[in-house]
C-alpha cells in the first residue's frame, strides 16, 4: 500500500523553480539536516539510521521533492519513515558554506504536489487530511504554505 501511495505521489508531483542544479548552488544531497532534534546526514539524497541504539528498526530519510533553488539556498522536501505506519514530510534547505536550515514539519502522510522557490520565499503545495479523516484514507485538502529563508532558518511567512 505504501509503495502504491509513493508511486501515486511521485506521479502527480509538479516542481517549479527547479531543474539542473548549478554548481554554485548548495547541494542538499550531502547536507546534514536537523529533523525533530536529531541530525540526519544525507549521502546521495538518502540516510538510514537505527530507530534506537541496538534496534533492528530503521529510520529512513530521503529527498522526495526538489531541488528548488533560491539565492544562497536549495530547498527540498524530505520524507522520513520512522519504521511504523507514519511517513513524515519536512521542508528544509541546504545553504551556502555547507550549512543547512532547520527542517519544518509539513505533515504525516501528505501528498506533495509542488515545491517552488522565488527570492527568499519557498512555496509548498500539498494535499492534507481533513479534520477527522482517517490517516489511512488518501489526503484530499489542498494546502499551500509559504516559508521564508532568512538568517539560516526556514519559518512560515504568515501569508
Amino acid at each position: 500500500m505504501r509503495r502504491l501511495a509513493g508511486a501515486l505521489l511521485l506521479g502527480t508531483l509538479v516542481l517549479t523553480g527547479c531543474g539542473a542544479r548549478n554548481a554554485a548552488q548548495p547541494n542538499p544531497d550531502v547536507a546534514t539536516f536537523v529533523i525533530q532534534g536529531q541530525p540526519v546526514t544525507l549521502s546521495g539524497g538518502r540516510a538510514t539510521a537505527p530507530a534506537a541504539p541496538g534496534s533492528a528498526a530503521q529510520v529512513r530519510t530521503w529527498i522526495i521533492a526538489g531541488p528548488a533553488a533560491g539565492p544562497g539556498y536549495t530547498a527540498v522536501i524530505l520524507a522520513q519513515d520512522t519504521g511504523d505506519s507514519d511517513t513524515f514530510f519536512h521542508l528544509a534547505a541546504a545553504l551556502s558554506g555547507g550549512r543547512a536550515t532547520n527542517a519544518v514539519l509539513l505533515g504525516d502522510r501528505i501528498a506533495v504536489q509542488a515545491l517552488a522557490a522565488r527570492g527568499g520565499t519557498v512555496t509548498v503545495t500539498y494535499l492534507d487530511h481533513a479534520a477527522g479523516q482517517p490517516m489511512a484514507a488518501p489526503p484530499t485538502v489542498r494546502t499551500i504554505r509559504r516559508y521564508q529563508v532568512l538568517g539560516g532558518q526556514i519559518a512560515p511567512t504568515g501569508g
